[in-house]
């Protein structure tokens, strides 16, 4: 005997399905999902019908909406001239019409599980999708702002059946577009973080510096996490990974100095060791090109440079006395040379180095001159710098080394240790070992051309700005008001958690700030495909355009 879907439904709860092909009431009472295609067009008209809805309603109401009489009739008029039409071929009026439409859809629609993607496509491909802005805000605030419209508007195209529905939909959308941006923002974050576009970390990296988690992050989470540095126990953990930070930033920033003359600073040198080393291999590169060079002619082109620096100086209105001062630090030069105007490269450090100790002495006068004058040795020094350069480029390549490109170099890295000379010997910097401030500082105090600092472009600004922006403490911990309230913050911390608790929290702590750990954190955080900016900002931007999909999520059925 065939089974009977109807005898079945009407039988007895006795009644056991398994006995006829495992199919139970509940299945078959459920209707079947609605076709694909019905679904998709459903997902389309919606809009269409939301906006009719809504339009009807500025007509029955034009006051809501428009001030002006006029247009208020104008619209009343049309309304009842669209319905009049309507009866005048047998139809409904539009506002039945629409609301018979809604209620079969409804009773009719039975959606798939899950998302159906089918009426959202719908929803999508209608033209009213045009008019999603573009999120060109660049604040959260105007982005959630951009988001809530947009929202309320595509949740004012669902159909509804009542008002109350229709301001339960507008809330849902003013609440749902004002969330999209902040979630698409962090959607965007995790695609290309703002560390992995940030120049400076990018630099720190190269100098072998790997930044601890808040600095990597920078902002409150750097300042929150210099501020933990206080606790007891897990304090001195993230102090230990934030110091080792600073050691790196120097020994980088030496191996970049010993670069230039193609040596390296050794492991594990301490305290002015690295300073020491770093001048004692400048120097010893800078004597092996000026041996090489060998006697260098007193060209025409320093001589004349030196007669307009001293006829700078009488104009100034000195005195004979500090002329003949000038005319002291010129000596050795004019001695050193012999009858043809060559000078030695033995003669020549000679002179420099006593050129170099007299402008020390007249920076460190009160004359009223002194500094006047200092101005004009260190001109003198370097207009025979530039002299020494253009012998070098003169000779060319001499024992298979281009000397001018050697020597170039070798001054390169004199000018770049000098900064970590002053920044070694600042007040504060104990044993010579300079926080990134004390060297930004140092940078700063010597470029010549304040121009240049002020365009970021100063030697060796770059590394002194990234060090200083990300790995240079923004608070004092040296405060010992800051360090008590710190260990009382811990201790209290430890009291309400347990001291087992607090202790299992400093374990973590250091799960987090060994080295191999902040490498790949650093890793993860920093490293994006070249891709993940633009994604980040076509995902920001274009958010708005997903709320087109309201009305189908928006929308109800019968199912």
């Amino acid at each position: 005997m065939a089974f009977n879907p109807d005898e079945y439904l009407q039988s007895s709860g006795n009644f056991n399905p398994d006995e006829f092909l495992g199919v139970t009431k509940e299945e078959l009472k459920k209707k079947p999902v609605t076709p694909i295609g019905e679904r998709f067009a459903t997902g389309f008209k919606e809009p269409f019908l939301g906006g009719a809805q809504r339009a009807i309603e500025v007509g029955k109401a034009p006051q809501a909406f428009v001030t002006n009489p006029l247009i208020n009739l104008m619209n009343v008029l049309g309304q009842k001239s669209f319905d009049v039409g309507l009866k005048a071929t047998g139809q409904k009026p539009a506002t039945e019409q629409i609301q018979q439409d809604i209620a079969q859809t409804r009773k009719n629609y039975v959606a798939p599980e899950g998302i159906d993607f089918a009426r959202i496509g719908g929803n999508i491909v209608n033209p009213t999708t045009l008019i999603s802005p573009t999120n060109v805000a660049t604040g959260i605030g105007g982005k959630v702002l951009t988001g809530a419209g947009t929202g309320g508007i595509y949740s004012m195209l669902a159909p509804t059946t009542s008002q109350e529905e229709l301001q339960s939909n507008i809330g849902t959308g003013l609440l749902t577009g004002g969330l999209l941006p902040v979630v698409t923002s962090a959607l965007g974050r995790v695609i290309s973080p703002n560390a992995s576009t940030n120049a400076e970390i990018k630099t720190l990296k190269e100098m072998g510096v790997t930044p601890t988690l808040g600095q990597t992050l920078g902002g409150r989470a750097n300042l929150y996490e210099e501020k933990a540095t206080s606790l007891p126990i897990i304090g001195d953990i993230i102090a230990n990974a934030r110091t080792k930070n600073e050691e790196k930033f120097r020994t980088g920033l030496f191996n970049k100095i010993l670069d230039n003359v193609d040596e390296k600073l050794p492991q594990n040198l301490k305290g002015r060791d690295p300073l020491s080393y770093t001048k004692q291999k400048i120097q010893a590169s800078y004597d092996n090109v000026l041996n090489d060079l060998g006697a260098i002619k007193v060209d025409g082109i320093f001589n004349q440079q030196t007669d307009e620096l001293t006829n700078m100086l009488r104009q100034s209105g000195m005195g004979a006395e500090e002329i003949g001062k000038f005319n002291f630090m010129l000596n050795p030069l004019r001695t050193a040379q012999n009858e043809s105007g060559y000078i030695t490269a033995e003669s020549l450090k000679k002179a420099e180095s006593n050129l170099s100790k007299q402008i020390n002495s007249l920076r460190r006068s009160d004359n009223v001159y002194a500094n006047t004058l200092a101005d004009a040795g260190s001109q003198l020094k370097s207009n025979l710098t530039d002299m020494i350069q253009r012998h070098a480029q003169n000779l060319g390549e001499v024992n298979g080394k281009n000397l001018a490109n050697e020597l170039q170099k070798t001054n390169k890295a004199w000018a770049m240790f000098k900064r970590t000379e002053k920044a070694a010997g600042a007040a504060g910097a104990d044993m010579g070992e300079f926080t990134p401030a004390q060297f930004a500082s140092a940078v700063r105090q010597l470029e010549p051309s304040k121009g240049r600092y002020a365009t970021g472009d100063a030697l060796l600004q770059n590394i002194s700005d990234a060090a200083k922006n990300v790995i240079g403490n923004k608070i004092s911990n040296a405060n010992p008001y800051i360090r008590a309230a710190g260990n009382v913050i811990g201790l209290g911390t430890a009291a309400v958690a347990g001291i087992p608790n607090y202790l299992t929290a400093a374990v973590g702590t250091y799960g987090i700030y060994n080295p191999i750990s902040q490498k790949l954190i650093n890793k993860a955080l920093t490293e994006r495909p070249d891709l993940a900016p633009a994604i980040r900002e076509f995902i920001n931007q274009q958010s708005p355009k997903a709320l087109s999909v309201m009305p189908s999520l928006l929308g109800k059925n019968n199912e």
